[in-house]
């Protein structure tokens, strides 16, 4: 497709790409810029899928330099329309925490993807440019605006293992890989692409904001119709945490 591209004379490629393909790890700084090394976390499949295209794309560019390829590395899109796995996984009602830690929330409202999008055509940018928010989001905030969520803080190894046998029961799509991310640092700086001009719309916080009034997020206590879904949910913790002491137990013994 790529090549289809260039002898039709495209001038301009432009790619959105999650920014876990950087990775959560214990070492990575408090932001991360356009030159952090990407290594996503093994196993998390859109991260890794993400930087594999990336990496082939860099090869491509190397042979056709005539066309600008701009990568926008976007931090979770949140805001109303915009529901999917990580709206739910960072700021549903059944939000998931690592006991432990505080991991801040970086989101990108869709309207902003849209008008960054934009500003890389007009302005001629090339090369890879952080897309998210100015500000972060601390979960005491998301806490305040949607009230606590169903599921508590868990270790982290009892949170894999959790969504580990979620999975194979078939039940929600949130694989286990997700837990580094979770549990460390994943930031990134989006000062190079202000300094190019781009101006967000909306903060983080606004962005959050706007998906409760689109309807994509509800407050955890609005939702009674639902309580079998927690009941089932802390079933399955309960069950998973059993398994665990037990598989403990067997190996002491």
């Amino acid at each position: 497709m790529l090549d289809a591209c260039a002898s039709c004379g495209v001038t301009t490629i432009i790619r959105v790409v999650p920014t876990s393909i950087y990775g959560a790890w214990p070492t990575n700084p408090s932001e991360l810029t356009e030159d952090s090394a990407i290594r996503p976390v093994p196993g998390f499949l859109p991260a890794v899928h993400a930087a594999e295209v990336e990496r082939r794309l860099i090869d491509w560019r190397f042979d056709h330099p005539s066309i600008r390829v701009v990568t926008l590395r976007s931090a979770p899109v949140l805001g109303s329309g915009a529901d999917h796995m990580w709206s739910r996984v960072l700021a549903g009602p059944m939000r998931l925490r690592v006991r432990g830690t505080e991991i801040a929330l970086q989101v990108v409202h869709p309207d902003d993807v849209a008008s960054a999008i934009s500003f890389a055509i007009v302005n001629g940018l090339d090369g890879p440019y952080n897309l998210c928010a100015n500000g972060v989001i601390t979960p005491e905030s998301v806490d305040d605006l949607l009230g606590r969520p169903w599921i508590p803080a868990l270790p982290a190894e009892l949170l894999e293992r959790l969504l580990l046998r979620a999975s194979r029961l078939r039940i929600g799509e949130i694989p286990a890989e997700v837990v580094p991310y979770l549990q460390y640092p994943c930031v990134i700086s989006n000062k190079k692409l202000l300094d190019a001009g781009w101006i967000p719309s909306y903060s983080s916080k606004e962005a959050l904001e706007d998906a409760v009034r689109g309807g994509v997020l509800e407050p955890a206590d609005s939702l009674p119709a639902r309580s079998w879904l927690r009941r089932a949910v802390v079933a399955l913790g309960v069950l998973t945490l059993s398994s665990l002491l037990f598989s403990r137990l067997r190996r002491k013994s």
